[in-house]
């Protein structure tokens, strides 16, 4: 009699976790926020963009809402970018009254940061360079960055990030 062998379920790696991200814009400056010094925190102690992940039942705007409310301590009108693979993307200019009252939530804290800061900090590797999406997008598109923050007009999110993106 021939025994039976079964082959052991391969596991399947869950879908990583979709987020919600925003380039914040105050006058000609970017606001980033400098991010906490935690163990397998990625891009820690670096400048990085305000973002988090998307918990079930929400939506990508009830998502970047309620980051920038724990990070920030407050509410901007934002608009929709587009749709990555890992994230979705909005834009937000914030004003004087906005900038006058944020509040540090989570990171270790907030800067305003110019062009040229933000040319310079994309040469730095490592602790209070720039992190994660704002680095590879001044790596990859510095141009889109600059116009972003000297006219207001949108990035184009597929220069940006070199993949094609939805809307």
């Amino acid at each position: 009699m021939a025994q039976e062998t079964t082959t052991p379920p391969v596991p399947v790696a869950a879908a990583p976790k979709q987020g919600a991200a925003v380039l914040l814009r105050y006058g000609n400056d970017m606001l980033l926020m400098l991010r906490d010094d935690k163990p397998g925190l990625p891009s820690a102690l670096q400048w990085s963009v305000f973002a988090g992940g998307i918990e079930e039942g929400e939506t990508a705007e009830i998502t970047i809402g309620r980051e920038l409310r724990e990070e920030l301590g407050g509410q901007v009108q934002v608009e929709r970018l587009g749709k990555t693979p890992a994230n979705t993307w909005f834009t937000a200019s914030i004003t004087g009254q906005h900038a006058a009252n944020l509040k540090r939530g989570e990171g270790c804290g907030h800067g305003f940061f110019s062009f040229d800061a933000l040319v310079w900090m994309s040469k730095i590797d490592g602790k209070l360079g720039l992190g994660g999406a704002i680095k590879k997008f001044m790596e990859r598109a510095p141009e889109e960055i600059r116009i972003f923050l000297q006219s207001g007009r949108n990035p184009n999110l597929s220069v940006l990030t070199g993949i094609i993106v939805e809307p």
